[in-house]
């Protein structure tokens, strides 16, 4: 049919229409952004995780690769107590000795640390061994 001309009040109907539908999505975005947010620390969370993960499995193959050593090599055997539990340096074995003598400092309750070399104490242990 016929386009009639309202003159001013079309461009203020179509200029009407188009801030409505902006304000629409402009609510829907809205209305979704804390959901936005949301997924956005969810993801920083996986991200911590996954590198948490990592780590686990790092140290879960090392593990597991001892757990092997121990099974079968012998020599790991022999050398495992040795890499866990000795230390490098002088060591600081502490006896406590009873019925000590009047000159003892006062607090001590006895024990004194006696300082000896690696090699005097592997000796001294190997001696006792036989």
């Amino acid at each position: 049919m016929n386009n009639v001309d309202l003159g001013i009040w079309g461009k203020l109907t179509r200029g009407m229409i188009f801030l409505l539908l902006l304000a629409g999505v402009l609510l829907v975005f809205l209305s979704y952004l804390p959901l936005i947010r949301q997924n956005e620390r969810y993801r920083q969370q996986i991200q911590l995780l996954d590198a948490q993960i990592q780590k686990v499995d790092a140290a879960n193959r090392q593990l597991q690769s001892e757990i092997n050593a121990l099974r079968n090599d012998p020599q790991a055997i022999d050398f495992w107590p040795v890499k866990n539990w000795a230390t490098p340096g002088p060591m600081k074995p502490s006896f406590a000795l009873r019925n000590l003598p009047p000159t003892a400092p006062h607090g001590t309750d006895g024990a004194y640390t006696v300082m000896i070399s690696r090699s005097l104490w592997e000796r001294c242990t190997s001696i006792l061994a036989m």
